[in-house]
C-alpha cells in the first residue's frame, strides 16, 4: 500500500510533456501543483487507491475558497447528552479515508473495493472552513467548539508546503498551527430564511470603534478603542464579548483561521 509520501513523488516525477501551445500536459490535468498553488485559496486533490493492485488514482486539483465539513455527533458525557463537537473532530472526519465497494479498477480490472481519502497540496495562509447544517430539509443546531489555536496534520497533506514564493518543498514538522480569527453564525428558519451575527478577534495593532451615544433620535459611533478583545457585530450593533462564553462553543456556520 502506497502512503501519502509516495502518492505525492509519483505524481511530482511524473514527466511534464510540452504541447504546442507550451502549456503542460501536467497543466490540463491539474497536477501541476507549483503552477496551481495559490497563497489564498486551497488547493484539494482527491485521491482513490485499488485495494487489490494499489493503484492510486488522483482527480484533478481543484483550489477552493473553504472546506465544507459535516456536523456529526459521535461523543456523550456521562448523562447520556451529546457533546459539542470540535472544530479538529470535523477535520479529522473530512480527511478521513473511507472504504467504496463495487469499483472498477482501470489497471487490473478488476471489481473490488477502493480506499477514497482527500488530502491537500499545501498549508494555506487562510484556513476556511464551512459547517454544512443542512441535512435534506433538516437543520442541524449542534453547537461546534473551537480552541483559540487549531492544527492542519501533516498526514492530510501530500507531503507539500509552500513557501514564501510559493515553491514545493517536503515539510519536516507534525503540521502547522492556526489561530481562530473570525465565526460567522447564521441564525435560519424552515422556510429558507435567516440573519447572519459574527463574532471577530481584535488584533492586538487593530482599534474598533464600539462605544455607542445618542444623538437626536439616532444611535452613533463614538471612540472607544478596544485591543485583543472579541467583538460581537450584529447589523449595525457592535459589543464587546468573551470568547469562552459566547465564542467558544456556538452553532457556527463558517470559520476563518489565520497561520501563527
Amino acid at each position: 500500500e502506497l502512503n501519502d509520501n509516495q502518492v505525492r513523488e509519483k505524481d511530482l516525477n511524473a514527466p511534464n510533456n510540452n504541447d504546442n501551445n507550451g502549456e503542460t500536459n501536467d497543466d490540463k490535468n491539474g497536477t501541476n501543483y507549483r503552477r496551481n498553488i495559490s497563497p489564498l485559496s486551497i488547493n484539494e486533490i482527491d485521491i482513490r487507491q485499488c485495494n487489490t493492485c494499489n493503484n492510486v488514482t488522483n482527480d484533478k486539483l481543484t483550489p477552493n475558497c473553504y472546506l465544507s465539513v459535516n456536523i456529526k455527533k459521535n461523543r456523550l458525557d456521562y448523562i447520556g447528552k451529546y457533546l459539542p463537537i470540535t472544530a479538529t473532530e470535523c477535520l479529522k472526519a473530512y480527511f478521513a479515508k473511507e472504504c467504496i465497494e463495487n469499483y472498477k479498477c482501470d489497471k487490473c480490472n478488476q471489481i473490488s473495493s477502493v480506499t477514497k481519502f482527500r488530502r491537500l497540496t499545501s498549508y494555506p495562509k487562510i484556513l476556511t472552513m464551512h459547517f454544512n447544517r443542512r441535512m435534506g430539509g433538516h437543520i442541524i443546531r449542534d453547537k461546534v467548539r473551537f480552541e483559540k489555536t487549531i492544527c492542519l496534520k501533516d498526514e492530510w497533506m501530500m507531503g507539500a508546503t509552500n513557501d514564501d514564493d510559493g515553491a514545493i518543498k517536503k515539510t519536516t514538522h507534525e503540521g502547522k498551527k492556526y489561530k481562530v480569527k473570525s465565526i460567522i453564525k447564521h441564525i435560519s428558519d424552515m422556510q429558507g430564511g435567516g440573519h447572519y451575527i459574527a463574532y471577530r478577534n481584535v488584533c492586538k495593532d487593530d482599534s474598533i470603534k464600539i462605544k455607542r451615544a445618542t444623538v437626536g433620535d439616532k444611535n452613533v459611533l463614538t471612540v472607544n478603542t478596544i485591543k485583543g478583545r472579541w467583538i460581537e457585530a450584529n447589523d449595525d450593533s457592535l459589543k464587546e464579548i468573551k470568547f469562552s462564553e459566547t465564542v467558544q462553543q456556538c452553532e457556527a456556520y463558517m470559520a476563518f483561521f489565520e497561520a501563527c
